[in-house]
């Protein structure tokens, strides 16, 4: 059933991991990107700074040497500069005069033509990618009337930009990839592991329903049954009839108390249940509550026995507490013979309460002592009367967790069982 959800699981899992991963790829790469070309864009910056040294004598057509005067200054300035970036000189009508760096200028001069003046310009050619930084000169080069150089374009190659990026991207590219590969496989992983306390907690409700289900038939069937014979035979009377009215009003009081019971437990789980906590004298109720099955107990030729310390103070639910030692005593009476004892003990301990349960009834079998607080089980009912729903002991846990206590049953088959209660004092801070 849940294989469905897992699939959804996994598919969710991937695409917001494959989301995220994405994002911060693309955050990198930007970045990545911003950093590397500003790097090239402060080296053309710095060139670009003082350029008239950086004049040097060129060699015209003609043959003459011009701009002599500087030679000395110019080509200190060229030792010290940056040698990544490359110089080209170039006239009002955008012709290349000269160049010092490599013949791929004058190989590409249309590439390389400073359409803008102080903007930086990417130029890619078959082999190559370059960043350029153009500048005006003012006032111009002017050897009589004609203007010699006009623009002073400063180039660097980023060729190894280009790959450091490309490296970069298929990285990646390659990381997202296998990634979400990683992560599918591990969400379907994970989210089968998240779904087993659903798959049990489900598990454990289908047994609930079924259980519940099975166990509210048996007494309406009951009462179904009884009736139809009641009204096969409408002027019988009802001393006639007392086997059945009294079978029709059993099975209503076991359905009313089951039902009741139902109740506790599903609104227990939907955490709907509010203690009522007080403080009370602890031993006034227990001894409250055995004189209560003093008789039954004697009735069934058992023995029932109470020790508990005076004056002692709770805090808690007093009904919730009653309904927790009627249902303990009530299930040592059940499952104790004639001539048995029950011994009820209650005493604290610092700041703790704790509460036997003891009888010398039939004991629980060893295999049936971890389930004994599941919801509807009864163990073997071959070996005892007991007409219960197997609800006591549950709503009876719940009842001590509720309190922030713990319970815990000892037995050993065929000789008896120990039910062990312990109770925090006081209210909790």
């Amino acid at each position: 059933m849940f294989k469905k959800t897992k699939i959804q699981l996994t598919a969710l899992n991937a695409i917001i991991f494959f989301i995220v991963i994405a994002m911060l790829s693309t955050i990198i790469y930007i970045y990545s990107e911003t950093m590397v070309y500003k790097n090239v864009d402060d080296s053309l910056l710095e060139a670009a700074k003082n350029p008239l040294p950086l004049i040097m004598p060129m060699q015209n057509n003609d043959g003459p040497t011009i701009f002599e005067a500087r030679q000395g200054q110019n080509r200190k300035a060229f030792k010290n500069r940056d040698l990544r970036v490359d110089i080209n000189y170039w006239n009002e009508h955008n012709q290349l005069l000269s160049f010092y760096g490599e013949s791929v200028y004058t190989e590409n001069v249309k590439a390389f033509v400073p359409n803008e003046i102080e903007v930086f310009q990417k130029v890619e050619t078959e082999d190559h990618s370059f960043q350029t930084y153009t500048i005006a000169l003012s006032p111009q080069i002017v050897i009589g009337n004609q203007v010699v150089i006009s623009k002073i374009q400063f180039v660097r190659e980023t060729k190894s930009e280009e790959a450091l990026l490309h490296n970069l991207l298929m990285i990646l590219i390659i990381g997202n990839v296998v990634g979400a590969i990683a992560v599918v496989g591990i969400g379907y992983y994970l989210s089968g592991r998240a779904l087993i306390p659903i798959n049990k907690a489900w598990e454990k409700q289908q047994q609930f329903v079924s259980d519940a289900s099975h166990e509210l038939r048996t007494p309406l069937t009951i009462i179904q049954t009884r009736s139809d014979l009641l009204l096969r035979e409408p002027e019988s009377t009802i001393e006639d009839k007392i086997l059945d009215v009294s079978a029709i009003s059993k099975e209503t009081r076991r359905l009313s108390k089951l039902v009741t019971n139902l109740l506790i437990l599903a609104r227990s789980d939907s955490n709907q249940i509010e203690l009522n906590k007080i403080d009370f004298r602890l031993d006034n109720l227990l001894n409250e509550i055995v004189e209560q099955f003093v008789d039954i107990a004697e009735f069934q030729e058992k023995e029932l026995s109470l020790e508990v310390e005076e004056g002692l103070e709770f805090y808690g639910d007093k009904e919730r507490i009653h309904q927790l030692m009627v249902i303990l005593i009530d299930n040592a009476l059940k499952f104790t013979k004639a001539e048995g004892n029950i011994k009820i003990n209650c005493y604290g301990i610092g700041n703790l309460i704790q509460i036997t349960v003891a009888d010398t009834g039939v004991g629980i079998n060893p295999e049936c002592l971890p389930r004994v607080f599941d919801r509807f089980y009864q163990g073997d009912k071959s070996r005892t009367n007991n007409d219960g729903t197997g609800l006591g002991l549950s709503i009876a846990k719940w009842i001590v967790e509720k309190h922030a206590g713990k319970i815990n049953v000892e037995s050993v088959f065929g000789e008896g069982t120990i039910f062990n209660i312990t109770l925090p004092k006081t209210k909790k801070n």
